[in-house]
């Protein structure tokens, strides 16, 4: 039997089986997608100030008491850079000056960041003390610029990422090395050097990126320049050794230690780069560092163990691993499992080889990815009681990601591991010890590892309480992301100049810079939350073996109840199988669009029978940020559009709402296309319709872009150098796995 039914808006199991009971009525059950009315929705959406009306009653007042005088702000409109230029050559320097250390003394990395890349004070960058240039460069920070980013980016797949439209992990490292290459060579344009500070600070946004090739451009570059590396540069140095290459691509998914990937990096195939095995050992490279630091006098620190640490467990080298902990904090590993261990070496707090959350961290990962995760927790829970150290929610979570990868049923793991894949009970028993007695805050990726196994042994009542417990972390972050958003409108309601430009004082803000970051990095949050839960609506609804004795509960019942409670993360095309044939519902959407749904308000959960989940009534009319965002483009003036910090807010953000809504209709037409968007859309925008991208184009993307930080690099700090024989003959050096792979 084939069964074709067109997918209504308020589907109940009554349209495809009459015996099945009617659907349940709720005040929020009559929820509809706006896309249903759309004349009249653009037609309020496009009146006159209706967007301001709408916002006024309940958006944040945007704080511009303190904004700097006006006099105090030049109009910037050149034409050769991203960063506003000076209509007027001849604007005094002084005012130019004035402006410069204006931004500098706000603190703000985004708006020094753009200060420090701005033609019009290039003279002024190159020129200025030493001092304060430093500590403008320190501002631009990898904890503002890369980490948030990088934390939220890891749980997702680079094609998720290509597929949602949002900026791919690859390119917000390149920018962020681009940017640097840029600020330093307009430095040394005026014959300034760079001293031991801004050399420590470049290593350390090496290390944060996990790039050694950065890190190799930067160690030899100091060395040419006779500046005598720290115990901090060291270290950072090793840090982007042992990272190289595993935050980005499919490599992060590959830390694992196995013959086969171990085989893999040896020779440093595709997909398999950065950091290498056997004769590209990353153990070796990090040994050679720290013999060249024993030799320089300096003594290591925790962080020189950890380097070490992770070294050895990169390339399976477990002896290392124990003798370390053995000759450093006196912890003996196999006593761990078989006697009382002995008393731990005695450090002073103040002592730089005391451990902390980084040791517990890096023995999780160390052991973890040896598939040896009962002696990482053994070594957790000894020493932080010995220590008393207070293990961070990051240990945990690491802890859980390896727990739940050693249980999963693959042939890696049968094959492997001692008795096979871990029992599912270690996986729960593990989530209630850190919730329960260590008060850890779940988040939606845990709850996406707990499904998973439920999903396998067809548990359905339990994967529908983790999807469920999923959705409300998703609604919380959500409600954070609309007020951090609407904190940003109100900036951008504030009286223009003129009528067509936004305030300048209110773009060279620090309250505004502060509240398009803190948005933005909701913003991906949100979307990598809301991925997840497509994602497990996804399996909920093809699955079908869930309860497989009773096949006429489960077509009849089950499938139409949560077909309409998570009608919001399916698309309309699908196909559901039932034990006698096939159901296919037609519509313009289905998986693998940038959206899974046409309606241009939220994603919301239905509420279901035996549920007392009641949806926030607000939410049937809390429209989607592309809907907002791409009425406020066309109010804004080309000028304002191109300064970064507006470029950032709406780099995500289609040109037309039917640009993310194949087949319905467009109420944008006016709007001004921009090229940058336009390339960036990878789509046909005059038929009105993006497709998505293949699964290969993020691979060929991200490896160009690399290829152009790498040129860049090599203009900014020249090649690697080493000495290769006693005449002190020099050849381009191919150590650090310089030689990309």
């Amino acid at each position: 039997m084939r069964v074709i039914a067109g997918r209504c808006e308020g589907l109940a199991s009554h349209l495809l089986f009459p015996s099945c009971r009617p659907s349940i009525r709720h005040h929020s059950h009559n929820l509809r997608p706006i896309a249903a009315s759309t004349p009249q929705l653009a037609r309020w959406f496009n009146t006159s100030g209706s967007l301001a009306s709408w916002s006024s009653g309940f958006l944040p007042k945007a704080n511009v008491s303190n904004l700097p005088p006006e006099s105090t702000i030049i109009s910037h409109k050149h034409p050769n850079h991203e960063a506003p230029g000076l209509d007027n050559v001849d604007v005094d320097r002084t005012a130019l000056e004035r402006e410069l250390y204006s931004t500098l003394e706000s603190g703000q990395p985004d708006l020094i960041m753009a200060a420090l890349l701005n033609y019009d004070y290039a003279e002024l960058v190159a020129t200025m003390p030493q001092s304060v240039f430093t500590e403008a460069f320190n501002c631009l920070s990898p904890a503002y610029f890369i980490e948030p980013f990088k934390a939220l980016h890891r749980p997702l797949h680079p094609y998720t990422v290509e597929l949602k439209q949002f900026k791919s992990q690859d390119a917000i490292f390149n920018d962020f090395v681009r940017n640097l290459s840029s600020i330093v060579r307009v430095r040394r344009s005026a014959g300034s050097t760079l001293g031991l500070a801004e050399y420590s600070h470049l290593l350390d946004c090496a290390r944060s990126l996990g790039d050694a090739v950065m890190a190799d451009h930067i160690w030899h570059s100091m060395k040419r320049d006779g500046i005598l590396p720290d115990i901090h540069c060291y270290n950072q140095y090793m840090e982007a050794k042992v990272w190289n290459s595993a935050y980005t691509g499919r490599e992060k998914y590959r830390l694992r230690v196995t013959p086969y990937y171990y085989k893999k990096r040896k020779f440093g195939d595709s997909g398999f780069g950065g950091f290498g095995t056997a004769t590209r050992s990353v153990r070796k490279e990090v040994n050679d560092i720290f013999d060249e630091m024993t030799e320089a006098g300096i003594e290591g620190t925790e962080t020189t163990m950890i380097n070490l640490l992770l070294a050895s467990a990169r390339v399976g080298n477990k002896t290392t691993l124990r003798d370390l902990l053995k000759t450093v904090w006196n912890v003996d590993v196999d006593l761990l499992t078989t006697h009382y261990p002995g008393e731990v070496t005695k450090y002073e707090r103040t002592s730089p080889l005391y451990p902390s959350g980084r040791l517990l961290s890096a023995v999780v990962h160390a052991f973890g990815s040896n598939n040896d995760i009962f002696t990482a927790m053994r070594l957790v829970e000894h020493l932080s009681k010995s220590y008393d150290i207070e293990v961070p929610h990051s240990v945990w979570a690491e802890l859980f990601e390896w727990a739940f990868i050693l249980s999963r049923r693959t042939k890696t793991n049968e094959k492997y591991l001692e008795g096979g894949p871990l029992h599912t009970h270690v996986l729960l028993d593990l989530f209630d010890k850190m919730t329960k007695e260590h008060n850890v805050k779940p988040t939606v990726e845990t709850h996406t590892k707990l499904a998973i196994p439920a999903w396998y042994y067809c548990h359905v009542r339990i994967f529908l309480n983790q999807m469920r417990a999923a959705y409300q972390i998703m609604d919380e972050t959500r409600r954070k992301k609309i007020t951090a958003r609407r904190m940003v409108e109100s900036y951008l309601r504030h009286p223009g100049v003129n009528g067509k430009h936004i305030d300048p004082r209110i773009l060279r803000s620090r309250a505004f810079a502060d509240a398009v970051h803190s948005y933005d990095v909701l913003r991906l949050q949100v979307m990598q939350q809301t991925s997840m839960i497509e994602r497990l609506a996804r399996l909920l609804i093809f699955k079908t073996g869930w309860i497989r004795p009773n096949w006429r509960a489960w077509e009849r019942q089950l499938l139409p109840r949560f077909l309409e409670e998570w009608r919001d993360f399916i698309p309309d095309a699908i196909r559901c199988w039932t034990h006698s044939g096939e159901i296919q519902f037609h519509g313009p959407i289905k998986f693998g669009h940038s959206r899974v749904t046409t309606q241009r308000t939220i994603q919301v959960r239905r509420p279901s029978i035996n549920d007392d989940f009641t949806p926030d009534p607000d939410y049937d009319i809390e429209l989607e940020d592309d809907i907002i965002w791409t009425s406020f483009r066309r109010s804004i003036s080309p000028e304002d559009l191109q300064t970064p910090l507006l470029k950032r807010l709406f780099e995500p953000v289609p040109l037309e709402v039917h640009d993310y809504y194949p087949g319905s209709p467009s109420y944008d037409e006016g709007i001004c296309p921009d090229n940058h968007i336009n390339e960036k859309m990878h789509g046909n925008i005059e038929n009105g319709y993006v497709p998505a991208p293949t699964p290969a184009q993020w691979v060929h993307l991200a490896s160009f872009s690399r290829e152009q930080k790498d040129k860049m690099l090599k203009e900014t700090f020249g090649p690697c150098y080493e000495v290769k024989n006693k005449d002190d003959e020099y050849y381009e050096s191919g150590s650090a796995n310089a030689t990309l792979s």
